[in-house]
């Protein structure tokens, strides 16, 4: 496979890549430290909450009602099957969970490249550093609070990019037990259904909303038909509420309907700025999906890894969308966005197009406002990086369409 030149390729120095796997390792541990001062801190971390919440389950509780230092604010089915570390020492459970997390976010590296136009063999075969670490250790910010925070995200993600990854190989049953899980451990991925609306894959549909029940009720086992109480009393106390008011109240915002609630204060109580925020990732996901569907017909559906390419990058688009449509706004559901911005790098570092020069350009966009968004909370830095990915990716198959010969097809 020939690769072109770029920044990265400098020869056959394994010190370079080392430097960076060093980089890496450090930082991992220094996170681990970080992680186990949060988790022994009095109010504890994230994952803390989870563990309480999952004993809370065992003793025939109700989580949502309890009064702890982070409110539980997701379906039952994490804190179900968190049960097995409550029986451990809390020291070790939070090892575990941290280590876990690391796993997780390993895996989602591994399926975005497994799935896309960027092997990595390509890293191992000619370039001294390994991209992926370089494209991650630019999103610092977002893996330290993750896992210092015991969060949930890569875990989560993880389970996307694995429904993803299956269903591509056609293996719906398996593929939706992934979609199911991650929408009975966060209900976010719920926007992956439009993504298999629009395929008309109406099996994983049905299989992945029956797995995601089926996961969210097992914790029938031990609490019996009281669950049903609990999950109305969790719909009026958060989804409903959080789908109108947000579930937090800080600073910080990703979605467009909080960029309006900002700027134009007048419509903050008026349905208008959701409807808006709507109606935004609508058409971003529709342009793309309208200029997938033209690269494809133009390549007359003969190029399995051009279709394989486009579509990792479709999903990732949807991915981003969890973040304009959440009902709050965190550091750590940045992960989201983790996808997304490994294509985009990869794509820089590692191929010549006609882009090139517009993808780096909006790539020091979106890095310049990802970072400012974290100094200035109370900025719309991260909002406007989100929609910067978004033209990267729309730039992406632009040139994707152009480098196709027309076959007059539209």
């Amino acid at each position: 496979m020939q690769i072109e030149k770029n920044i990265f390729k400098h020869g056959n120095k394994a010190w370079a890549g080392w430097i960076f796997y060093g980089t890496a390792i450090l930082a991992i541990i220094i996170f681990f430290f970080q992680n186990n001062h949060y988790a022994h801190r009095e109010i504890g971390n994230d994952f803390t909450c989870y563990l309480q919440s999952a004993n809370l389950i065992l003793h025939d509780h109700n989580p949502y009602d309890a009064a702890m230092a982070f409110r539980y604010i997701y379906p039952l089915f994490p804190a179900f099957l968190l049960i097995p570390l409550t029986f451990l020492p809390y020291a070790v459970a939070n090892v575990l969970w941290f280590i876990l997390n690391v796993i997780a976010l390993i895996v989602v590296v591994k399926l975005v490249f497994a799935d896309g136009d960027n092997p990595l063999f390509i890293r191992k075969t000619t370039y001294p550093v390994p991209l992926e670490i370089v494209a991650l250790l630019l999103m610092i910010p977002i893996i330290q609070n993750n896992l210092n925070n015991g969060q949930i995200n890569f875990i989560v993600l993880s389970l996307c990019l694995l429904f993803f990854h299956y269903s591509q190989k056609g293996k719906s049953i398996l593929s939706s037990v992934f979609l199911g899980m991650a929408i009975a451990i966060k209900l976010v991925p719920l926007i992956l259904i439009c993504y298999l609306v629009l395929r008309k894959d109406y099996r994983s549909i049905f299989l992945s909303t029956l797995f995601g029940a089926i996961f969210c009720l097992m914790p029938m086992i031990i609490v019996g038909n009281r669950i049903f109480g609990w999950y109305c009393g969790y719909f009026q106390s958060f989804i409903a509420s959080g789908l109108v008011n947000g579930i937090y109240s800080n600073a910080m915002y990703f979605t467009f309907s909080s960029f309006i609630d900002k700027v134009l204060p007048a419509l903050r109580n008026t349905p208008l700025p959701k409807l808006l925020g709507a109606g935004l990732l609508a058409i971003l996901i529709a342009t793309l999906e309208w200029m997938a569907i033209r690269i494809i017909r133009k390549s007359k559906d003969s190029n399995l890894r051009l279709r394989r390419d486009i579509n990792i990058w479709i999903f990732s688009a949807y991915l981003l969308g969890i973040l304009l449509i959440s009902p709050s706004s965190q550091t750590h559901h940045l992960a989201f966005l983790i996808p997304s911005w490994l294509l985009i790098f990869m794509q820089i570092v590692t191929k010549e197009s006609a882009n090139k020069r517009t993808l780096i350009l909006l790539s020091v966009l979106f890095l310049v406002c990802f970072y400012l968004g974290g100094i200035f909370k109370g900025s719309p830095f991260y909002f406007f990086s989100i929609l910067l990915l978004y033209l990267a990716e729309l730039s992406f198959l632009r040139t994707k369409e152009i480098a196709i010969p027309n076959t007059g097809i539209n």
